[in-house]
Formats: structure tokens, sequence, C-alpha cells
């Protein structure tokens, strides 16, 4: 039963909010349901239907069934698997309105990344090495 409860968070390490993020989802994950891995630093292809552009614009998961899901609804599967389940009501409610969407959005946009290689290409960079 419980490994039916696994998520694996794709986030990017580049990005100091979502490594941020991470380490607040560490913290929350009480239940070690959550697997938290940089799409940046995984050497094999992970969810290879999704390219690397898609990484970069949103944080993306895939449930033990496989299923995928990106940005907001990457947030509710989190939310269901921590004790912040008890606020699953209102990120529903934000989902039914589509401002949790509108807002994550706007954060996903307006994040800075931080390259680590001399090629850059990404809009938000804030530094290259």
């Amino acid at each position: 039963m419980r490994k039916k409860l696994y998520l694996t968070v794709l986030y990017d390490s580049w990005c100091p909010l979502c490594k941020r993020t991470s380490k607040i989802i560490r913290y929350l994950d009480v239940f070690n349901l959550i697997n938290l891995t940089s799409f940046r630093e995984k050497k094999e292809k992970i969810l290879s239907p999704i390219s690397v552009d898609l990484f970069e614009k949103k944080m993306y998961s895939i449930n033990a069934q496989n299923k995928i899901y990106s940005g907001y609804d990457t947030i509710l599967q989190i939310v269901v698997r921590t004790p912040l389940i008890i606020i699953y009501p209102f990120m529903y409610l934000m989902k039914i309105t589509k401002i949790g969407y509108i807002l994550y959005g706007l954060i996903a946009r307006n994040r800075k990344v931080i390259c680590k290689e001399s090629c850059c290409h990404i809009p938000n960079c804030s530094e290259t090495p």
C-alpha cells in the first residue's frame, strides 16, 4: 500500500528558490513518500517524453503508477503526502478556480537560475561561471 503513495519530484537544482523549496519538502516529508531529484543532475533520461525546456519552466513529478504531474498539480501531490494535507481543501479550491495555476506560473516565470555551464541558454539566468 505504501509504495502506491510514492512520488518522485524533479526540480531545478540551478534555481535557489527550487533548492530552498526542496529543503522544506524534505523537512515536511515525515512519511518518507517523496523522492526529490534534480533533473539537471540525473544522468539517465527521466520522463523521456519531456524535454529539458519544459523542465526549466515548471516542476514535474511522477507517482508510483507512472502518472506525470506538473506545476501546481505537483504541488498538490506533495501536499497530500505531507502534514500539509490539512490545507488540501483550500489548495484544491485554488485548483478549481485556476488561481493556483496562475500563482504558480507567476512564481515559475520570475524565478532566477544560476547556471553551472559556460554555454547557458536559460532566459532567467542571473549568472554564468
